[in-house]
């Protein structure tokens, strides 16, 4: 009997280790997505400097090798979400990019859910 309760015990702590070791990772890549989404700011920055408006989508970043295809995904291997918001530049044609949304989908990979980082 005793050696059924010290093995359970030993495995409902391994079990915990685990779960707190998923727990501990998760953090981390939502620490390293922050990261790397201020690092795509100043990217997002710097095309806005050179084009004069904001790019219509963050593989235009890479087209003008401001950044790599790989950091354009996030920990999780999804691409980063980047919604650019358009403005009538006056002439009735074309629109610009004023502003944008940038986010990860998180570690569920699915867009415009809780676990969302922004």
């Amino acid at each position: 009997m005793k050696t059924a309760i010290k093995f359970g015990v030993v495995a409902a702590l391994i079990l915990l280790a685990v779960i707190g070791g998923i727990w501990l990772q998760s953090g981390r890549k939502a620490e390293l997505a922050k990261k790397q989404m201020e690092s795509l700011k100043l990217s997002i920055e710097s095309y806005y400097s050179l084009e004069g408006q904001f790019p219509e989508s963050l593989h235009a970043l890479a087209d003008k090798k401001l950044v790599t295809d790989r950091e354009l995904l996030d920990p999780w291997g999804a691409e980063f979400i980047y919604v650019p918001c358009y403005k009538d530049n006056g002439t009735g044609k074309k629109k610009t990019v004023s502003t944008y949304m940038l986010s990860s989908s998180g570690p569920d990979r699915k867009s415009w859910t809780k676990d969302d980082i922004q």
